[in-house]
């Protein structure tokens, strides 16, 4: 679509932000969203006017920009809305426990893109496991300016075979990052929250919050007395109990599947 502003048709909102906020409003099993740069304002409002009862995940960049932080802290509150940010293991020998040491370390590719590190997709599905599943996927991002100011595409298809796939690689990215997300979020808490991870154009790096400047990185003396990650693997089957558990993040993942 060119770059229009808000239509109406019959006397009612129909410009495309409309259009995703009614599908979201009107969700009935699931909503999975992907929002590389911050979650619109009229989408936020949609995910927070929706019914509670509908699992809804999020994928998206880390967030630094201040609009795109008041946006998530609008939605973060409710408990069926799981956000997953990109992030990854910087070091395995420092992060993790032993048991974690034998994941290698993760790189992001240098100089492939200044700006978009894990996620830059355009990707909503809606009611994915239902008979009426809708899956939009194109280049326009779901914000106001990208129908407003951008020549974009965004392709709506009712598909259910298009809508299991967009699912199953969206569900193995969410995971991925939330597993990483909080695996560094629990080493910075275990840290005395005084460290940092900072993106930079040749990747991420682990840094130490100094009162009044600039973070810096860690000397060596540091390094070595930071206290890691345990990562060691679950022997037994309590690792479920999350899963199974109401109000948990996993939980939430887990209603998306549970009546298949």
């Amino acid at each position: 679509f060119c770059p229009r502003e808000k239509e109406t048709l019959g006397g009612q909102p129909a410009g495309m932000m409309d259009v995703y906020s009614r599908l979201i409003l009107n969700s009935k099993q699931s909503v999975c969203l992907t929002s590389p740069f911050g979650v619109s304002a009229p989408l936020a409002d949609a995910l927070t006017g929706s019914n509670i009862d509908v699992p809804k995940l999020l994928l998206m960049e880390p967030v630094s920009a201040s609009w795109a932080r008041t946006t998530l802290n609008q939605i973060q509150p409710r408990s069926e809305i799981v956000v997953a940010e990109g992030s990854h293991f910087l070091d395995s020998k420092l992060m993790l426990s032993e048991q974690g040491c034998a994941y290698k370390s993760e790189s992001l590719p240098k100089g492939l893109n200044k700006h978009v590190f894990y996620v830059h997709a355009k990707l909503m599905i809606v009611d994915a496991l239902t008979d009426h599943p809708v899956v939009l996927i194109g280049s326009a991002n779901f914000s106001v300016n990208s129908v407003t100011k951008n020549d974009e595409n965004m392709l709506i298809l009712r598909d259910k075979a298009l809508a299991d796939i967009c699912l199953t690689e969206y569900v193995n990215m969410h995971q991925h990052l939330m597993l990483r997300k909080k695996t560094v979020d629990n080493f910075i808490a275990l840290n005395g929250g005084n460290l940092a991870v900072t993106l930079f154009e040749d990747g991420a790096r682990l840094l130490k919050k100094e009162a009044g400047a600039s973070s810096r990185a860690l000397t060596k003396t540091e390094r070595n007395q930071v206290t890691p990650v345990d990562f060691s693997l679950c022997e037994d089957g309590s690792w479920l109990n999350r899963w199974l558990l109401a109000g948990t993040p996993e939980n939430t993942v887990f209603r998306i599947f549970q009546d298949v």
